[in-house]
């Protein structure tokens, strides 16, 4: 490594900066600016650290005929490569910059690469980067792209703003972040945007080629930029989660090709198109999409929950796809839901007030159940596949319920059609013609009316079709509405004066206070959660006994069992989740002195907990404490003389009142001058 010192001005220094890293070395902002004149590399076990303020500027080189090929071992536009550890961590008031040491419109550095070698404990945080582009390390090899790449490697990347990453003529190969193989960084409240003198914004985050790895992108902004692009060829793998992330005025807000992903509570803005899945395994969930394009979905997809208004397009399905539909509002936009050759069941959807057609259907053994399909501005449904309807609401479309260009087979029972069965449909019996009385249909209430004909007037056995238990409010969906001792289903997407079916809410917390609650996995019986910012979360869940289980990586997961969802009842489930960094399954230690311990564990009548606190011998508190896995105090244990080398208690396995406690996980906690360590213990009797 070496630095030349040179000014700018009398008051000004930079350091010139360039070669290998082989010792820990930190930058810091009373040199700025760095002015990186040859590539950098930081060589294994070896860690730069960048501290607030710093600014970094690489050399460049012309993006469209510039030298950014490092195969005869020089590059015109420097980049860093990292096989040890990179730890830039700002703050909200001096964050870190990664730019361009030219103020020339063509010219752009390369980029930060993480090898698989790299420590995966590095950071960029309250970091800023621009006018990033791409490198190519082998002749023939993968191209490295945007300002940070990862090969293998995983870091992570939060609260970091991405500006200006072109793509221009090297697409698809000029990002912000790029992934490539079995890359899993953690990508968290980063915001990407650009410049209106940016004709060819590149994608913000590209990930292709994973396998066995799961990349988790949260809570970022994308505006005015293409969002996520995933090619990740592998639709068995383990699944990718993008949450909680806003895209806004994107070309496309998610794209995704052979992927197993979970798109939950997102939000998309005027966005050309909002997610299109080619081949995958994927649920999209609880999203909110508002103007621009809507859904494309080609695979086994399940689409629930979203909220879909001013789109030209709310749902295309595409050929082979077998997805669900179920429990969409779509509102307002330009058409409703098209099926192309797919085996849908579509069910418990809002469908209203869309300027074309409410459904077309070109489907093969597509199954319609309990939708309101209705003041739509063309028809209602067309068909030209293999359709069954049950149980659906079609009323007030402006040019007919159903379109009269039939080539179709189609069967429906039971559903309330202002226009009546049409005559070239097979009549399955139990339609109606009477008006549903909804609510407030002109301002979207489409719930039912006491006098609504459609109470209790479905089909009274609903034993042989796919019928959701529930309706679009999650309440029961067969419910005796008229009140005379016999409970059939209703038509439509809502069940008159039904119950809430019931589920479980709760906080997590994280022992150590750190910001990355929302990574916190929560599955329930096959259901999976994320909790906001705040920590809290919520799942919809029919009366029975569950399972929960929280996991969130760097801490001990915890399963809590044997929880029962009453009905119309909302059960509070808080996890307290703990840390296991650095933790040793039979010895707890921050490696200064500080060290709990158990034996034996798992434990049936008592254990003997050692701890030494040596270098914190001078401690003005030390206290032991014991949780189960809710949270709360079991037993407290006074220590008196703590200065000793080792320190020993027994636990008998019994709480505060001396009953003994139940089998499961309990989590001891050594407590001194705000340092903690947590032991996990088992009671198994």
């Amino acid at each position: 490594m070496f630095y030349s010192p040179f000014s700018f001005s009398p008051f000004l220094l930079s350091i010139e900066v360039g070669g290998h890293l082989t010792e820990d070395t930190t930058w810091s902002p009373e040199n700025n600016p760095y002015i990186v004149v040859d590539n950098i590399f930081i060589d294994e076990n070896v860690t730069l650290t960048i501290e607030p303020g710093t600014i970094v500027k690489f050399n460049t080189a012309n993006m469209v005929n510039g030298d950014f090929y490092y195969d005869d071992g020089y590059t015109e536009a420097k980049f860093m490569l990292v096989r040890g550890k990179l730890a830039a961590v700002g703050t909200k008031q001096d964050s870190i910059i990664f730019t361009r040491n030219s103020e020339e419109d063509d010219q752009r550095w390369g980029i930060i690469i993480f090898m698989p070698e790299s420590d995966s404990t590095s950071i960029f945080k309250h970091c800023k980067f621009e006018y990033s582009h791409f490198i190519r390390l082998v002749l023939g090899g993968a191209y490295y792209a945007g300002a940070v790449s990862f090969s293998n490697a995983k870091a992570t990347i939060a609260k970091c703003l991405f500006k200006n990453f072109d793509n221009f003529y090297q697409a698809p190969y000029c990002n912000a972040i790029y992934c490539i193989s079995q890359s899993s960084p953690i990508i968290y409240k980063n915001i990407f945007t650009r410049d209106d003198n940016i004709e060819y914004p590149g994608v913000a985050v590209y990930i292709v080629w994973q396998n066995n790895s799961q990349p988790q992108i949260f809570y970022n902004t994308f505006i005015n930029v293409p969002g996520i692009y995933i090619a990740v060829l592998n639709p068995n793998q383990p699944q990718i989660t993008v949450a909680y992330n806003t895209f806004i005025n994107s070309s496309y807000g998610i794209i995704s090709d052979e992927s197993n992903l979970y798109i939950y509570k997102n939000n998309f803005y005027n966005c050309n198109l909002s997610i299109d899945t080619y081949n995958d395994t994927a649920i999209i969930k609880q999203n909110i999409i508002e103007g621009g394009g809507g859904i494309e979905a080609d695979g086994t997809i399940t689409i629930t929950e979203n909220t879909i208004t001013n789109v030209g397009g709310a749902i295309l399905t595409w050929d082979g796809s077998h997805c669900i539909i179920s429990n969409n509002v779509i509102a307002n936009n330009g058409a409703g839901i098209y099926n192309s050759e797919s085996n849908n069941y579509v069910y418990n959807n809002l469908i209203i007030y869309n300027e074309g057609m409410g459904i077309v259907d070109h489907a093969f053994n597509t199954f319609f159940a309990n939708n309101v399909i209705a003041y739509n501005g063309e028809h209602g449904f067309l068909n030209s596949g293999s359709t069954q309807l049950l149980n659906n609401i079609l009323w007030y479309n402006y040019e007919g319920d159903f379109s009269s260009d039939y080539t179709g087979n189609i069967s429906i029972g039971y559903c309330c059609i202002e226009d009546g069965v049409p005559e070239w449909a097979t009549d399955l019996g139990g339609n109606i013609t009477e008006n549903p009385q909804f609510v407030d249909p002109e301002n979207g209430d489409f719930h039912l009316l006491p006098i609504s004909p459609c109470i209790d007037t479905g089909t009274p056995d609903t034993t042989g079709y796919f019928i959701p238990p529930f309706d679009l409010d999650y309440a029961f969906r067969i419910w005796d509405g008229d009140n005379n001792g016999d409970a059939i289903i209703d038509m439509g997407c809502y069940e008159f004066g039904a119950m809430y079916i019931g589920g479980i809410a709760g906080q997590v917390t994280l022992n150590n206070g750190d910001g990355f609650v929302p990574l916190t996995r929560i599955e329930i019986n096959g259901k999976i959660a994320y909790p906001d910012t705040n920590g809290y979360y919520d799942v919809n869940l029919l009366l029975g006994v569950y399972e929960l289980t929280a996991t969130l990586e760097g801490y001990d997961s915890v399963i809590i069992s044997d929880i029962e969802i009453l009905e119309g009842e909302v059960t509070i489930v808080n996890f307290e989740m703990n840390s296991n960094v650095g933790v040793d399954d039979n010895i707890v230690s921050d490696m200064s002195g500080f060290e709990l311990t158990n034996y034996p564990n798992p434990v049936q009548t008592s254990t003997t907990i050692s701890f030494s606190l040596r270098q914190l011998a001078d401690a003005e508190k030390v206290e032991l404490k014991i949780y189960n896995i809710k949270g709360q105090l079991v037993k407290q244990f006074k220590i008196q003389n703590y200065k000793l080398k080792i320190n020993e208690v027994v636990w008998d396995g019994k709480d505060e009142n001396g009953k003994p406690v139940a089998n499961g996980l309990y989590f001891c906690k050594l407590s001194a001058d705000r340092k903690e360590l947590i032991k996990k213990m088992i009671i198994l009797r």
